[in-house]
């Protein structure tokens, strides 16, 4: 994939390989990170998302607790 063929008509990013800066990501040998491979060889992207709330709904005098997620997603699954 190349940045030009990357953008969706008229320039509205409609999904997350839309954007322009992914293929920005550097290699180990300075190469881009998500480019075409003749040799089949995986690159996988991963988007890591951690969120928590109080379920006592942040009322001062009650007790002091959170519930907290995490989830790593895989981008591009072949």
């Amino acid at each position: 994939m190349d940045r030009a063929s990357s953008l969706s008509t008229g320039g509205v990013m409609e999904d997350i390989w839309d954007a322009p800066g992914l293929y920005d990501i550097p290699d180990a040998d300075s190469t881009p990170f998500i480019r075409q491979r003749a040799d089949n060889e995986g690159r996988y992207v991963f988007s890591f998302n951690m969120d928590g709330f109080n379920p006592f709904q942040l009322k001062q005098g009650g007790r002091s607790a959170s519930v907290m997620a995490m989830y790593m997603i895989c981008l591009n699954l072949p």
